[in-house]
């Protein structure tokens, strides 16, 4: 399993985009602005998006990648979610008011976009890859995902500030995990305003880390971009604790 960043930010600015990553050639995990690295061949091999929760830097490609195949489709752009999400999506987005009814819009016999519901803890497959979701805190109903490739496994937390201790528990029955991807959103001066906004700080992901095997290397994602480089140094900081990288975009992992 190859997995390339295309958008690891908490903001969209010059150089930054938002969370999207590629599995292979046809699977994103969420569909933010990263999304747009893709040309247009590229984005027509996406079949199936991974949607970890409803928040618009996650899900801002998902139509415009849905509508690449207009002409003539030969397969339904899979959008896989929990029921929550679904909901959402449907309520805010495919409304006919933010962007058509697409789940609704049939060419050729082919549904534009499908939903795959998912359940926490549930494995499932997307054009031949797994993936299990992992329910965490956040302001919406979010969950992570565990990559399960052949050789290693990476869970990918985004959106977090915390997670129940079930979680934790599946986490440590991992043997072949290697990759450990969650955010830092706000400098540690900020952390009254990443409790409210329920993301977290270098301070707080190093608490929330401490179960975590020496081995696991772990990344920072979702950096606010106007603070990136006070939380990149705060991150450095954490040296005593442990080596915590910073995701960039272009990363690639082989599992």
């Amino acid at each position: 399993m190859r997995v390339e960043v295309l958008g690891c930010s908490g903001g969209i600015s010059k150089g930054h985009d938002s969370t999207c990553l590629l599995v292979g050639e046809t699977v994103l995990v969420d569909a933010g602005s990263g999304a747009r690295k893709l040309d247009c061949q590229e984005s027509l091999k996406i079949k199936n998006i991974l949607v970890s929760h409803s928040h618009l830097d996650h899900i801002a490609s998902i139509c415009f990648i849905a509508d690449q195949d207009i002409e003539n489709p030969k397969a339904s752009t899979l959008l896989h979610c929990t029921t929550e999400t679904a909901s959402a999506l449907r309520q805010f987005l495919v409304n006919q008011i933010l962007w058509p009814e697409i789940e609704k819009v049939v060419i050729n016999g082919v549904q534009m976009i499908e939903f795959n519901l998912i359940r926490p803890f549930e494995k499932f497959s997307a054009d031949g890859y797994e993936f299990t979701p992992l329910p965490v805190h956040h302001a919406v109903p979010t969950v992570g995902f565990c990559l399960h490739g052949k050789e290693h496994e990476l869970i990918f937390f985004s959106d977090i500030i915390s997670a129940d201790q079930e979680v934790w528990d599946w986490i440590k029955g991992r043997d072949k995990l290697k990759y450990f991807v969650i955010e830092s959103a706000f400098p540690n001066s900020m952390e009254e305003i990443a409790h409210i906004s329920k993301h977290l700080t270098p301070g707080m992901l190093k608490e929330l880390c401490s179960p975590l095997r020496p081995d696991i290397e772990i990344y920072a994602t979702h950096i606010k971009p106007v603070y990136y480089d006070t939380i990149v140094k705060e991150l450095s900081e954490l040296k005593d604790f442990r080596e915590v990288k910073v995701l960039k975009e272009g990363d690639v992992f082989k599992l």
